[in-house]
């Protein structure tokens, strides 16, 4: 999942749960919130979006617990599992 995308030079966060920048990605175990409804991808995606590998969607508010991150150029990436949110 995108768990942060740059808009205007600047990172904007996906989600609430940890401070998420170029230089700090949130560590395996950390459980994440999504802020608004998101794309799941089977693979990350590059500048433009393959929809065939488009897997399903995230709700807004929804918990994922992280298990692996990626940096990239226009996206920070994240493997997530279903969590919960408590």
């Amino acid at each position: 999942m995108a768990i942060s995308r740059r808009q205007s030079g600047s990172w904007v966060p996906n989600f609430t749960g940890y401070a998420i920048s170029d230089t700090s990605l949130p560590p395996a175990g950390t459980v994440l919130s999504a802020k608004i409804m998101l794309p799941v991808w089977s693979e990350p995606q590059s500048a433009a979006n393959d929809p065939s590998k488009m897997h399903s969607r995230l709700p807004s508010g929804a918990c994922v617990r992280v298990l692996a991150t990626r940096g990239g150029s226009g996206r920070l990436w994240a493997e997530v599992a279903p969590a919960s949110c408590s």
